[in-house]
């Protein structure tokens, strides 16, 4: 059966990985995806259950379904047509469980499928494009989450009374929200570090709109408020008794930045933060100060008659921050930067890595602040997406787990060196502080202490000190510069 689900994938038989799987049971499920050409698309869907060719060459995909085979939603398909797919997995997570432990990993090739189970449903990754199973487990509970924040946890009662009951009916047409969530895995590293992404700002306009907002939030009687810009965070209102946090914020932008009918006019909708309150819904008032800059308002209540009471605060905040000159300052330093309001690595000072690209050894950068949480990022440029990876492996050897063998270290530490070849997950072992790491193509060097984690790309030909000297000179220049980098929160 193991194999059979690998094969409906398209992760062995289209991809040769037959040294992978044990070949009695190869031999067993070969009819499971037919080879059989000529006979037209459409037999060739019935026959491997809505599998294509197309389907097959995507490098990531990602399958929702019910505890009873359900088919919820699918990244790449119909999840209609993949019912017969569905249906396998979720007869493999009954046959494990039903022995008594739980189906977490399949490894095929340069392929892992990754599974999970939360309440009533059964989520399933499988990706060819580098992630560990930590980070790919990481991606199934954000996802899990912003299935939440659509439903509320309450849906559990609903399969309760009907195990089989068709939770498609309640989602509606939010299908694009789980796909811009997914696309976002690649470039926002807000997910992967548990942290929020700050727009930077001068600290004088920064602490204007702060206290605007906060005062905004106080005047509606509302649990939280939030400025944000397409791609970043202007400014974050919160109580000390209640506190936003970031993978409930990281769900409510892409809620926000994934419809587009929000810029169309004021809105009043219901939204559920799981870890804020799993089972209730807060209720958000969403409006755009300036479209053209993506410049959005978010005021959140938990009273769901507060509309006029919201819709006041945020004309007052509006005028307020139109009449101060914030909102066009705010504006104008959005729609001036290619990166949409992230770092620019050509502005940074020479030492410290910056300078045009082909010029600088410093490809790329990731600076967390673990006390706020908050990360900075430089805009991502071709080719560099496709090395999003290497921050992946590198946080999550950080964190105590091991990196493939692929990897060349350089740390002399034990932990760091050598890959789980099982299908579980990878066996935990010491944190380290400083990681060293290159592939032939690029260079990793990474550093968490008390105050500061630093993730940095660097080109092939860098030295290991030359490294560390730029990433030190970055990081003081970062603490200098910090008032108008980070959100005060």
């Amino acid at each position: 059966m193991y194999p059979a689900v690998v094969d409906v994938f398209g992760l062995w038989s289209y991809h040769g990985q037959t040294n992978r799987i044990d070949s009695n049971a190869a031999a067993s499920t070969s009819s499971v995806v037919p080879q059989e050409k000529g006979r037209g698309k459409q037999k060739l869907q019935e026959q491997t259950g809505g599998v294509t060719e197309d389907w097959r060459s995507q490098s990531k995909h990602v399958l929702i379904l019910s505890n009873a085979g359900k088919p919820i939603w699918a990244l790449h398909g119909d999840e209609n047509a993949l019912a017969g797919l569905m249906a396998v997995v979720q007869a493999l997570v009954s046959f494990v469980r039903d022995q008594g432990d739980t189906m977490q990993a399949i490894r095929a090739g340069k392929h892992r499928i990754v599974f999970m189970e939360r309440g009533p449903f059964i989520l399933v990754i499988a990706s060819a494009q580098g992630e560990p199973d930590p980070v790919l487990l990481q991606q199934l509970q954000l996802i899990h989450g912003q299935v939440i924040s659509i439903l509320s946890a309450s849906v559990e009662k609903m399969f309760a009374r009907n195990p089989s009951y068709d939770v498609r009916k309640l989602l509606g047409a939010t299908n694009h929200l789980l796909t811009a969530l997914v696309k976002s895995f690649d470039t926002d590293p807000s997910g992967l570090l548990s942290c929020l992404i700050p727009l930077p700002l001068k600290s004088n306009l920064r602490h204007s709109t702060l206290l605007s907002l906060q005062a905004a939030v106080k005047s509606a009687g509302a649990v939280f408020g939030v400025l944000l810009t397409q791609d970043a965070i202007v400014a974050l209102a919160q109580s000390r008794a209640h506190t936003l946090h970031p993978h409930d914020l990281l769900l409510l932008s892409n809620l926000i930045r994934s419809n587009d009918s929000f810029r169309q006019a004021q809105t009043f909708t219901p939204v559920c933060l799981p870890r804020f309150n799993a089972t209730a819904f807060l209720h958000a008032y969403v409006q755009y100060l300036d479209v053209e800059a993506g410049l959005c308002m978010v005021l959140l209540s938990a009273q769901a008659d507060s509309f006029f009471a919201l819709a006041e605060a945020a004309e007052d905040l509006e005028k307020q921050l139109k009449h101060t000159g914030v909102l066009q300052s705010i504006a104008s330093q959005v729609q001036s930067q290619p990166s949409c309001g992230w770092l620019d690595l050509a502005s940074l000072p020479t030492q410290c890595g910056g300078g045009t690209a082909g010029s600088r050894p410093l490809l790329h950068f990731l600076y967390k602040s673990p006390t706020r949480p908050q990360v900075i990022v430089p805009q991502y440029s071709a080719p560099l997406e496709r090395h999003y990876s290497e921050y992946a492996f590198v946080h999550t050897v950080m964190s105590g787990a091991k990196l493939p063998d692929s990897f060349k270290q350089q740390t002399g530490l034990p932990s760091a060196v050598g890959y789980s070849n099982t299908s579980m997950p990878y066996q935990q072992t010491v944190k380290q502080q400083v990681h060293w790491a290159f592939d032939g193509r690029i260079s990793v060097l990474a550093f968490v202490g008390p105050e500061y984690e630093l993730y940095a790309l660097f080109d092939a030909m860098t030295a290991k000190d030359t490294a560390m000297r730029i990433c030190h000179r970055l990081s003081v220049w970062i603490k200098g510069q910090q008032a108008d980098l980070f959100m005060p929160l």
